[in-house]
């Protein structure tokens, strides 16, 4: 059993290096679906990330489902096995995704294949970033050290994705794929009286 630990060990730190080492977010989440996919040997791998403005989460990457809905796939706060995953902000690991109450039917994502549903919620210092999942075709659930792997990657990846969103970055990508406006308020605090410009 060491052995399998310290291979999982390896390949989540080598998924998280590529991740952090890539300077397009784009790129950045393909690779990481890419690569988780492969690690746990699974049929799909998917990120959703959260849209604050519209209350939605978004497809933002996969593999394995219809990668011709990435941008425009979403979901309602609250809505799906993704939504559920959001709220509880925990880990969902069931072997019969279709037949839970959560469910939430999305025909060209192309999910009705998938039994086996393992997703983690993407969360930086209590702020909720997105979710990932990973599904398999069979009816099973995942295994305790892929649930471990899948949650301690997504809190490595949600650090990344947090100082993304700082920068702006998430705000950009996710107007390049579909929101028309981008909204930004400053806050601060007064150092003086009077109007600066």
């Amino acid at each position: 059993m060491r052995t399998t630990d310290d291979n999982m060990l390896t390949r989540l730190r080598r998924i998280v290096s590529e991740f952090t080492s890539e300077h397009d977010l784009p790129h950045a989440l393909h690779l990481l679906v890419t690569r988780v996919n492969e690690a746990l040997h699974a049929d799909a791998t998917s990120v959703f990330l959260i849209d604050e403005a519209s209350g939605e989460y978004v497809l933002m990457a996969t593999v394995g489902l219809n990668e011709k809905v990435v941008g425009k796939a979403r979901l309602k706060f609250g809505e799906g096995l993704v939504g559920l995953v959001g709220e509880r902000e925990e880990p969902i690991n069931i072997d019969e995704a279709t037949e839970h109450e959560a469910f939430h039917r999305m025909p060209k994502l192309e999910q009705d294949d998938y039994h086996g549903f393992l997703g983690a919620p993407l969360i930086f210092k209590g702020e909720l970033m997105g979710v990932v999942v990973v599904q398999m075709q069979s009816s099973r659930m995942f295994a305790e050290e892929e649930e471990a792997f899948l949650v301690t990657l997504a809190v490595q990846v949600a650090g990344e994705l947090y100082q993304a969103y700082a920068k702006g970055g998430l705000q950009l990508l996710l107007a390049k794929r579909g929101r028309k406006k981008i909204e930004k308020v400053i806050t601060g605090v007064s150092g003086s009286p009077g109007i600066a410009i």
